[in-house]
């Protein structure tokens, strides 16, 4: 079921401690999807004004390359607090970004990963579990 899959693969990106490197992902999704609709593309970007910048350019070039894209929505991940700083606010509006949700910054993903506990077995009320559940529910999968 293509929602299942969309939620593993949320998942897996916004609890990855490992650098993603956006541009290869973006490559290797538009070589082998580039005849087809995207209903949805999903920007995740830490909480840095270069992120949002580099995710701004991913969502620009996928207009340069005539994309057939539904919805586009930016994801802050990794965030201290959980709250977003003005400067990164400004980013977000001055790329006119669409945020559905901020994923706070969890000590326990680092130490479930370190223990070698599997992040799926995160407590149900751990904050970023949260934070990507809430997510999630605003993207109205079916």
């Amino acid at each position: 079921k293509v929602s299942t899959i969309l939620k593993e693969i949320v998942f897996i990106v916004l609890y990855s401690h490992k650098p993603l490197c956006l541009w290869d992902f973006f490559i290797i999704f538009f070589d082998s999807h580039h005849n087809q609709h995207i209903d949805t593309l999903l920007l995740v970007s830490d909480c840095s004004r270069r992120s949002i910048q580099a995710v701004a350019r991913i969502r620009d070039l996928s207009i340069e390359l005539n994309l057939s894209i539904g919805k586009v929505y930016l994801i802050v991940n990794k965030v201290p607090n959980g709250g977003l700083n003005d400067g990164i606010k400004e980013e977000i509006e001055k790329h006119n970004l669409n945020l559905i949700g901020v994923v706070p910054l969890d000590e326990l993903i680092y130490q479930y990963d370190s223990d070698g506990i599997p992040l799926v077995k995160l407590p149900k009320e751990s904050k970023s579990r949260v934070a990507i559940e809430e997510i999630v529910a605003k993207l109205e999968l079916k």
